[in-house]
């Protein structure tokens, strides 16, 4: 049986429970259209146990979805909360790659590339703990079905060495 929202308890289950360091950004809190589609990344290592560093979430790629009609992940910087809200956190970015180099980006964060190039490109996330400094870098193509996987499953959050966990084990 797949958990509901209403069924997983969140890392932060309503915004008075929110760290304060998520209400310093620019960006308002506000709400989340879909939580059910959404899978938290979070790092809670023995080094900084009990106060988690919230890295970013995985959401459906809705203009991918439009044009193909694929659901794939994509990478957010909002953070989902059992409240049904998300936050903004300083978190992960995609990095697109063509023949494995990285594709410079502007100063809004957009690719630099022609179509053609863009069409042979494929993703990268990075998603690093900022307090303890654990990373693991993943490929598009080898964390897609690990995410499904996970939501299928019910969960809505997951801490980063749990997700290479499951990486690991979905992969064999």
């Amino acid at each position: 049986m797949e958990a509901s929202m209403s069924d997983w308890t969140y890392k932060i289950p309503t915004l008075d429970e929110a760290p304060k360091r998520l209400f310093d950004w620019d960006s308002p809190i506000r709400t989340d259209g879909s939580p059910e589609l959404r899978l938290g990344v979070f790092c809670e290592e023995s080094s900084h146990e009990g106060e988690p560093w919230f890295i970013a979430s995985f959401v459906p790629n809705y203009p991918w979805m439009e044009s193909t009609g694929e659901l794939v992940w994509a990478v957010s910087p909002d953070y989902p909360t059992g409240s049904g809200h998300a936050l903004r956190v300083a978190g992960a970015h995609q990095q697109l790659l063509v023949e494995d180099k990285p594709v410079s980006v502007d100063g809004a964060g957009i690719p630099i590339t022609n179509h053609s190039a863009h069409q042979a490109s494929r993703s990268r996330w990075p998603l690093e703990c900022k307090a303890c400094g654990l990373r693991y870098t993943y490929k598009s193509e080898s964390l897609q079905p690990v995410i499904a996987v996970l939501l299928r499953a019910g969960w809505r959050e997951i801490s980063l060495s749990g997700l290479e966990s499951a990486r690991k084990h979905t992969k064999n």
